[in-house]
């Protein structure tokens, strides 16, 4: 049948050739040439569209047998898989202190291909009852519903602090990330290295490099780019003095008693500063800020007893050393 097919295609071309090509050189030449990369370009856009298809297919098929076999009511948290225990994305650690504080019976599916699962092609996602729910900040505000148990319940006044620390994530979060990924990437590789036992220069080749364009192009298309070392910095350290400030004369950041979602939104952001990366980066002033600061670590203290483990690790460390103690 295909051969058929390109036969039939080899005879519709040498009669265009025989009825339009000039007979003359250089024309001739310049018509063939013009006309096979047409061809080429018509093939080569047909074979993407038919891959893109194919792919499309066999994700949704995929997707459709894995939400079959899932428990009803149960969370599916795809995310970065855990690297000894350390979990690297804060919006995954964002979202598992949300699922820990709330003791939402969730399983967590550690992968890296997140354009073969999410339909965004970004992780954090979550499947629940047969769909899928994306970005951090939305996937919460859905298990609020889901869960009514959960909702934040916040008076006006409260809500509109979260909206407020929200925001103030959204800057700091780009902090972090041009301290780290992109002005310390070889801190960052070798991070990854002890967690994976992988080369940092393999890190760097296969991960870290894209990863730091990607982040250049958001610092940039947020304007962020266009702040000197310096300002970067004193922007930075005036958002942490200023929750350091806050924390001083609040346990949580809406609420009294007890952490809520502004805190699960907050808290991993932070953790990284004083623990990951705190020794490591000390020669930014946020980072040593951070680490000696003796009220960012007992607010982060107080959110992990609600929690029952610590941010942005696996809480199945927790679960291991209760039960090894136990036994």
């Amino acid at each position: 049948m295909l051969a058929s097919a390109m036969s039939s295609l080899g005879h519709l071309y040498n009669t265009y050739c025989a009825r339009y090509v000039p007979a003359t050189e250089p024309l001739r030449t310049v018509v063939h040439a013009a006309a096979g990369a047409a061809i080429v370009y018509a093939t080569v856009w047909v074979v993407s569209k038919v891959w893109s298809a194919v792919g499309a297919a066999s994700k949704a098929s995929n997707a459709a047998k894995r939400r079959a076999a899932q428990q009803k009511d149960t969370v599916y948290v795809f995310g970065f898989p855990y690297m000894k225990g350390q979990q690297f994305s804060m919006p995954v650690g964002k979202l598992i202190a949300f699922l820990q504080l709330h003791k939402i019976k969730y399983e967590y599916v550690p992968t890296q291909n997140g354009a073969a699962i999410s339909d965004t092609e970004r992780l954090p996602c979550i499947e629940l009852n047969g769909k899928q729910y994306c970005d951090s900040k939305f996937i919460i505000e859905h298990l609020e519903k889901a869960f009514p148990q959960c909702a934040a319940n916040f008076t006006p006044r409260q809500q509109s602090m979260a909206n407020f620390f929200y925001n103030w994530t959204q800057v700091f979060f780009q902090h972090v990330y041009r301290s780290t990924w992109v002005d310390s990437q070889d801190i960052v590789a070798s991070k990854f290295a002890e967690a994976t036992g992988y080369p940092a220069f393999m890190i760097n080749l296969l991960f870290l490099n894209a990863t730091r364009k990607n982040v250049i192009n958001m610092l940039n298309a947020v304007g962020q780019g266009d702040l000197t070392d310096e300002q970067y910095l004193q922007q930075f350290d005036e958002d942490l003095t200023a929750i350091e400030e806050y924390l001083s004369t609040n346990r949580f950041l809406v609420t009294e008693d007890r952490p809520s979602k502004v805190d699960c939104f907050v808290a991993p952001m932070l953790a990284p500063l004083v623990r990951t990366y705190g020794e490591s980066l000390k020669h930014f002033r946020p980072f040593a800020h951070a680490a000696g600061s003796r009220v960012i670590r007992d607010y982060l203290e107080r959110v992990e007893a609600h929690l029952g483990c610590k941010l942005m690790r696996d809480p199945a460390e927790k679960a291991e050393a209760t039960k090894s103690k136990d036994e």
